[in-house]
């Protein structure tokens, strides 16, 4: 089964420096993808929620950084590399944790539109979108 790595399907992104950390589901389980930001992806590190509780201790964190630089093309012995996987794990632990347990579907189709939102700021309009009927 194949993963996408980011794109629409996934729930979030974030960067953190030279890293990108995706939220996506891995066989039906919420997860973690840890990928270089560089173009071209020499591999990616993938925390599952099923796991995630292990990231809390600081030994096992420490040696999955040191694994996750190694797999993903980058330098397990550099100190301040194993310290910023360590830090992109430990600041996401509780996103991923709060992502929905399945994929949550997007309609495919955009249905009719059924109205428009406008916000307002001070008389000025920040946001103008139509709201589109959901199949």
């Amino acid at each position: 089964m194949g993963v996408e790595i980011g794109g629409d399907k996934c729930w979030k992104q974030v960067v953190q420096g030279d890293l990108v950390g995706t939220f996506t589901w891995v066989n039906d389980e919420p997860a973690l993808i840890i990928t270089p930001k560089a173009v071209s992806i020499k591999g990616a590190y993938i925390v599952c929620m099923s796991s995630a509780y292990k990231y809390t201790n600081i030994d096992y964190l420490i040696q999955q950084a040191v694994a996750c630089a190694n797999h993903i093309g980058m330098d397990g012995k550099s100190k301040f590399t194993v310290r910023r996987i360590a830090d992109l794990i430990m600041n996401n632990l509780q996103d991923l944790c709060e992502m929905p347990p399945e994929k949550m579907v997007m309609p495919k189709e955009k249905g009719k539109a059924v109205g428009e939102m406008v916000l307002k700021v001070n008389g000025e309009t920040k946001i103008e979108q139509e709201m589109l009927e959901v199949h």
